[in-house]
């Protein structure tokens, strides 16, 4: 994980999906939705079932309180639940470069949805695009619900 974004304070198991062009994006996708893959793992070896919808929370980072107001809008537009806040993130490097750390805000954006095929990827291309709209990342997911059945029993 030495070469992906790290945000501080956030909790362990967010899978951090975007790394700065210059750092080649190409390699980072094939790393990251190997991340997404590992995930996946984990929560079925947790004996979470991911054909059973469930709530997932996908996260970005933007500079501007602006930037933060217009996902905000946006992604409740969608149907997603969000919130933004000020955050500090820190950029890990690929060895031998220095982290780097900014001040931005950090949105969440929340909804029940099936894991299953292709979802993280085609909410990976979605958020990345929209957070690169706004000179942003997007940091990656994390499943709220992980009880065997999923949202649909609880």
């Amino acid at each position: 994980m030495s070469d992906l974004l790290s945000a501080v304070s956030l909790p362990w198991f967010w899978v951090f999906a975007s790394l700065l062009a210059a750092w080649g994006i190409g390699s980072a996708l094939k790393r990251n939705h190997r991340s997404d893959f590992t995930a996946m793992q984990s929560l079925v070896a947790a004996g979470v079932d991911l054909e059973k919808p469930r709530k997932v929370q996908f996260a970005l980072f933007v500079p501007t309180p602006a930037s933060a107001a217009f996902l905000r809008e946006r992604l409740l537009q969608e149907g997603y639940e969000v919130t933004a806040e000020s955050a500090d993130v820190e950029l890990q490097a690929p060895k031998g470069r220095s982290t780097e750390k900014r001040s931005g805000h950090l949105v969440r954006a929340s909804k029940v949805v099936v894991l299953y095929g292709g979802t993280l990827r085609t909410a990976r291309q979605a958020f990345s695009s929209l957070a690169a709209k706004e000179n942003g990342l997007y940091l990656g997911w994390e499943v709220l619900d992980r009880s065997p059945l999923g949202e649909a029993q609880l």
